[in-house]
């Protein structure tokens, strides 16, 4: 069996950190709605896709947080699955 890369076991466990901690703090974040990242509260448009409209909600951003905490890939625009808002 082989086993996981150094680089690749260290960044799963970067991640996970940064998850919970986005997740036990999610009132500091907010959600891209074009491309999902998270990004801090003050941060006027997307840093990855440069839109301008967010998902305010901390039950949204704490469900990123769980996604995204399984994935060692970064989710990016057109890759990471849309939320439809009704």
């Amino acid at each position: 069996m082989k086993t996981v890369p150094k680089k690749f076991a260290d960044h799963a466990r970067y991640r996970r950190k940064n998850s919970e901690h986005i997740y036990a703090n999610a009132e500091d974040y907010k959600v891209c709605s074009n491309c999902l990242s998270v990004g801090f509260q003050r941060a006027p448009i997307c840093p990855i896709c440069h839109s301008y409209r967010w998902y305010y909600d901390t039950e949204v951003v704490k469900m990123i947080a769980l996604v995204t905490e399984g994935t060692v890939l970064p989710f990016t625009a057109g890759v990471a699955p849309r939320l439809r808002s009704e």
